[in-house]
């Protein structure tokens, strides 16, 4: 499903997550900004952090089932992608190399690793976080 921009019908914002196949809507929350009620406590996953709660949180419907949730960058959280991986699923974003750039991948080796080839030529550079080994594709 592609959305020309996200829906902000009443003021509200929406997280969902979607199958891209059937279409069936698996998660749906209103982002709840600092006016959330303290009397509803803190939510299943906030201890894993912003991005990775939210992603736990929305995944959950799906996990071990090996399906891969594609996300723009400003998910792209390896600690997440991480967590989702021993969850039984996989992720898979969009890094933009000058916004959202993901905490523990270092772009100066992909510059370094990318000098001297050619425009249109791409590889993988491995990476492991916390026994999970996970692979950045880079294109020049």
């Amino acid at each position: 499903m592609a959305l020309p921009g996200k829906l902000h019908l009443f003021r509200n914002e929406y997280h969902t997550v979607c199958c891209a196949k059937s279409g069936i809507l698996y998660s749906l929350e209103i982002v709840e900004g600092k006016d959330r009620p303290r009397d509803l406590g803190p939510k299943e996953f906030d201890n894993e952090g912003k991005t990775t709660g939210l992603l736990m949180c929305f995944s959950h419907p799906i996990w071990k089932t090996d399906h891969l949730v594609v996300m723009d960058s400003v998910f792209c959280v390896l600690k997440a992608l991480v967590a989702l991986k021993q969850c039984g699923i996989y992720g898979l974003a969009l890094i933009k190399k000058r916004r959202y750039w993901p905490k523990h991948i270092d772009r100066n080796d992909i510059d370094l690793h990318f000098v001297g080839k050619a425009v249109d030529e791409c590889d993988a550079l491995k990476r492991s976080l916390d026994g999970v080994d996970c692979y950045v594709f880079g294109m020049k």
